[in-house]
């Protein structure tokens, strides 16, 4: 069951939300972190598709820079959802 608070916040925010973020916040409903790569293969979309989206949820404090991990030498942004968004 959804909490009234929940659906409530979700009927505030759901309008400022695109539908690509949407998309890329329903990847973290699981609770875990997710690189941009991850989120993309989740999508099944090009990673210039979606870090730009992401970037949009970290400023409206939806999702948040947990850290990073190093993928063939290189740092990859962690990210996770924030713990009082709506999912």
């Amino acid at each position: 069951m959804i909490h009234e608070n929940s659906l409530t916040t979700y009927v505030s925010i759901a309008p400022e939300l695109s539908k690509r973020q949407r998309e890329v916040l329903a990847v973290f409903r699981d609770g875990k972190p997710h690189t941009d790569k991850e989120v993309a293969d989740a999508l099944d979309l090009e990673i210039n598709q979606i870090t730009g989206r992401i970037r949009e949820l970290i400023s409206k404090k939806e999702i948040a820079e947990v850290g990073k991990i190093y993928s063939n030498g290189r740092p990859r942004r962690l990210c996770q959802i924030v713990k009082n968004t709506l999912w």
